[in-house]
């Protein structure tokens, strides 16, 4: 299946933004997941070239349990049907780049999740407390733990904020759905050991259905200072299933699955896609830079992310009939935008066009069932 059959497909009626407060249980089959992703990236006047960023990701699956960062997840208890709303077990993560350092495991709990479709509300009622909330033209969250009060508040404007979905299925049985909102503007409020801190910035937002198996793959996300976005996505199996090979991520030894890097140039709103892109990594002063080149009709592209911090996420999971356990290894590094080029027919954009950027690459390798 060509990645032409759902490129296209962006759904933006308002009730498409209902389907996120949904779990049916009836029809998934025994591997499903579900998890709801935020990507906050917020400005650092003390350091511009390092801006904060915090991720926060609530999920539930249908399996007996797994483990992440070594923590032991019990999933065994199925989402219940209530008079509001359905509760279940499931687990909350967060990691937070404050600036200075990085808290990988700034949230990590696990516990009951309470998901209320009626007020549009997902909580994790756990110690270290987490919701998630759309009311009207808004959207809200609010993590809690001991010393700790964050508040984000994101309003529905932009183009950005239509509720992009895509959906596939692969072999008859392997599928996945994801509804994501590329770019809002945000504001946060943080209340840590008594300081208050006001910052403002842009978020991300995906909400993911997929079945298992969960394979290896490299994303990103990249907001720029004059509202125009970029991201890529290209699943791999081979090599990548049992070692990591971030320095060579375009070998032979791999097989791209599908592969797509869409820029959305905010000023003439314009959404240029291409399917034709490479993805390299070499070694810089904090991490990675990742180097990307892409093709289409139209021209080049090319552009160039520097990672300043990284979060590990360790995914676990042990099956009755294979003699180990099977690992995802999900790294996330912050990243800002060294390079940008798009050279087109008639028309050049630089870095001096679209402005200061900042994101967010993501690089996996392993397998989990």
């Amino acid at each position: 299946m060509h990645f032409d059959a759902y490129v296209g497909m962006s759904i933006t009626h308002p009730n498409e933004m209902d389907s996120i407060w949904k779990i049916d249980h009836s029809n998934a089959r025994k591997g499903v997941w579900w998890w709801w992703f935020w990507l906050f990236f917020l400005d650092n006047p003390k350091n511009p070239e390092k801006p904060l960023q915090l991720m926060v990701l609530w999920s539930t699956k249908k399996d007996r349990g797994m483990e992440c960062n070594d923590m032991s997840v019990h999933l065994d208890k199925p989402f219940l049907q209530l008079e509001r709303g359905q509760l279940g077990l499931g687990a909350i993560a967060c990691w937070f780049f404050d600036g200075k350092e990085m808290k990988e495991n700034f949230l990590l709990d696990q516990g009951p999740l309470l998901l209320e479709p009626a007020t549009k509300r997902l909580v994790s009622l756990t110690k270290q407390k987490g919701t998630f909330q759309h009311r009207g033209k808004r959207m809200d969250v609010w993590l809690e733990k001991e010393g700790v009060n964050m508040h984000f508040s994101m309003p529905l404007v932009g183009p950005g904020s239509k509720p992009d979905v895509r959906h596939n299925r692969f072999f008859k049985k392997f599928e996945y759905r994801i509804l994501k909102l590329s770019r809002l503007p945000c504001r946060a409020s943080f209340k840590m050991n008594g300081k208050k801190q006001l910052l403002k910035g842009t978020a991300y937002f995906q909400n993911v259905h997929v079945t298992r198996p969960v394979i290896p793959w490299v994303w990103s996300i990249v907001h720029f200072r004059d509202g125009s976005t970029l991201s890529y996505m290209a699943p791999r199996l081979g090599s990548s299933l049992v070692k990591e090979d971030l320095f060579g991520l375009e070998s032979k030894a791999n097989v791209v699955v599908r592969k797509h890097l869409e820029f959305f140039h905010r000023p003439t709103q314009t959404m240029h896609w291409f399917r034709s892109f490479r993805v390299n990594a070499v070694r810089g002063k904090h991490g990675p830079v990742w180097r990307v080149t892409a093709k289409n009709a139209e021209g080049t592209l090319e552009i160039g992310l520097a990672s300043y911090a990284r979060a590990l996420w360790k995914l676990g999971k042990r099956r009755k009939w294979l003699p180990f356990k099977t690992e995802l290894l999900y790294n996330e590094y912050a990243v800002v935008v060294q390079r940008f080029r798009f050279r087109m027919r008639k028309k050049e954009l630089t870095l001096r066009d679209v402005g200061e950027g900042v994101g967010n690459a993501e690089h996996s390798w392993g397998f989990l069932v």
